[in-house]
């Protein structure tokens, strides 16, 4: 059994929290201090695709460490965050550190795809629902971020174990269970390869990487741009085998 986390601090907000408008609206707005021109809808999908990236990684390790987290509700789950920054070549770069609160023990056992797709979708919906209405923002497009920090979850921690073939399976078979707009055909996994030619150190490299099937609007912030994986990118295999190459090069 995967016990509790200490009780939160009386600042961290929980899931059912974000079916308030101005709560939503509040958490969403923090994102200002990071990306201080970032409009209304970026805001929202900001605050679901940090949240459910946050979220999601810890349900893939609890799932893939034997314990069952199906039983967990919106009240369950809690976070703060707060601003940092960190340096890189010479300037500040502001970023917004997160910390996670489950207050109910996941126990020992397997969940099945079904119990585990249930929980997605009553975890989540209040914040959908809220940042929806906040943002405006399609809740279909927020639905899609939460499918993708599914998927990148279970591949990370599965990457981490040695269980990636397995992780990418259990995470699909989630997604399938859970149907519209969780699973979604745009959202996939693919193995790429650059062969020890291309890579120029003898030898070749290839990994696993998540497509996604949303767009965390990261474009329409002032200093962003597309995603590698994003899914409006047209050449993202192209841009991600050459960031392999580059990668293996640098190494």
């Amino acid at each position: 059994m995967r016990e509790a986390t200490p009780d939160p601090p009386a600042d961290a907000l929980r899931l059912c929290d974000l079916a308030v408008p101005e709560l939503c609206r509040r958490a969403m707005a923090r994102h200002l201090e990071v990306e201080p021109e970032l409009d209304r809808r970026g805001q929202a999908a900001y605050l679901i695709n940090r949240l459910a990236n946050l979220i999601c990684g810890e349900l893939a390790r609890l799932d893939l460490a034997g314990c069952d987290p199906s039983g967990l509700e919106p009240a369950d789950v809690a976070w703060r965050n707060e601003r940092r920054e960190y340096e890189e070549d010479g300037e500040l770069v502001a970023y917004l550190h997160h910390d996670l609160w489950l207050a109910r023990a996941a126990p020992a056992g397997t969940a099945s795809d079904h119990a585990l797709a249930a929980a997605l979708r009553r975890l989540f919906e209040p914040a959908v629902a809220g940042a929806a209405q906040a943002g405006p923002l399609s809740p279909a497009a927020l639905w899609r971020l939460v499918s993708d920090a599914v998927a990148a979850g279970y591949l990370n921690v599965g990457k981490a174990e040695g269980r990636a073939a397995y992780a990418m399976r259990r995470s699909t078979a989630i997604l399938d269970r859970a149907g519209p707009p969780l699973s979604n055909p745009q959202l996939r996994f693919v193995r790429l390869e650059a062969s020890a030619e291309e890579t120029r150190t003898g030898r070749a490299v290839a990994d696993w990487f998540r497509l996604r099937g949303g767009c965390c609007r990261w474009y329409t912030a002032p200093t962003g741009g597309y995603c590698g994986t994003c899914v409006l990118r047209k050449d993202r295999e192209d841009w991600i085998r050459a960031a392999m190459i580059r990668l293996a090069a640098s190494d």
